[in-house]
Order: C-alpha cells, then sequence, then structure tokens
C-alpha cells in the first residue's frame, strides 16, 4: 500500500475521513469507527459520497443543536446588520471559521464575503448551504486555515468569526 495512505490512516483521528483515489475507478472513501475489540480506530469503506459530512456532524453533535439557537441567530443578524449598515456595498467582508456559512450568509445580503474554513467536510457542508441560498456569486469560500491565506491587498471592511467580530481601523 502507498506509504502516504498508510500515514494517513495512522494519523487519522475521528473526525477525519480519508479518500481513496484510484486511475479509472470510483474514490473509495474510509470512514473511521471505534473498534471496540481492539481499542483505537477501525476503517471501514463508504460508497456514499457524502461519507465525510455525515461523519463530521457525527461526531460534533453540537453543530444542529447551535444552528438552531434563534437566539444566537438573531443577534448576529442583528450585530452584523448594524455593522455593515455604515458601510459602501462593495466593502469586503472576511468569515474566519465560516463552519455551515451562516455569518457568511447574513453579511452577503449586502455585501460581497470571502470565507476561510479548515475542517474539509464542514467546507463542503457550508458550500452546498451557499449553494442552497443562491449565494455563491456574493461568497468566496476558501478550504484552508486562517494561517495560510493569503489576504488581498485591502483588508476587509469586516471580520466575522464564530467566536467574535470586528471591524478594523
Amino acid at each position: 500500500m502507498d506509504p502516504t495512505i498508510i500515514a494517513a490512516l495512522n494519523e487519522g483521528t475521528l473526525n477525519d475521513v480519508v479518500t481513496l483515489s484510484q486511475p479509472d475507478a470510483a474514490d473509495i472513501t474510509l470512514v473511521p469507527t471505534l473498534d471496540s475489540t481492539a481499542g483505537g480506530i477501525r476503517w471501514v469503506a463508504d460508497p456514499d459520497p457524502s461519507a465525510a459530512m455525515k461523519q463530521h456532524i457525527r461526531t460534533k453533535k453540537w453543530i444542529i443543536p447551535m444552528l438552531n439557537h434563534h437566539t444566537r441567530n438573531t443577534l448576529y443578524a442583528a450585530t452584523i446588520t448594524h455593522l455593515l449598515k455604515p458601510l459602501p456595498s462593495t466593502a469586503p467582508v472576511l468569515d474566519i471559521g465560516t463552519g455551515s456559512g451562516l455569518l457568511a450568509l447574513l453579511a452577503s445580503k449586502t455585501n460581497p464575503v470571502t470565507t476561510l474554513e479548515m475542517s474539509t467536510p464542514m467546507s463542503e457542508i457550508a458550500t452546498s448551504i451557499i449553494a442552497d441560498n443562491a449565494q455563491t456569486d456574493h461568497i468566496t469560500l476558501h478550504n484552508t486555515h486562517s494561517n495560510d491565506y493569503v489576504p488581498p491587498s485591502t483588508p476587509p471592511s469586516l471580520c466575522t468569526s464564530g467566536k467574535q467580530m470586528s471591524v478594523p481601523e
């Protein structure tokens, strides 16, 4: 077996999914499960192309309740609207750690948004949600860590994340 694949499997965690690409054949997605007999992780082939997203949601049980938290979402919407109101509609917004894309969707109602999400499964979820809300022309998603992102020369007018919001001076 390819040493890169072996390394990925040995270093994998319950949050990871490994996809094996084969020339002239369908990709194989390996999903981690707990091995109750030997301990550790056992990798199981899953033919479902959305296996990575489903595994991510299964291991992050707080995501769905958080996304359905009405008070939280209402406060985010009001704050983003308030902060963007005095800015021109061309003022860029940067959303770091976009997760599902909720904050990016709220900001994209009036301004262009760039989002960063380091988790590939979460990035896939956000891509789907952004497309379902017809915002692909207003939101640019990068599946990368913020340390690896090269920002444009003009800084964003608003920076959001699930933890804080800031308006650069």
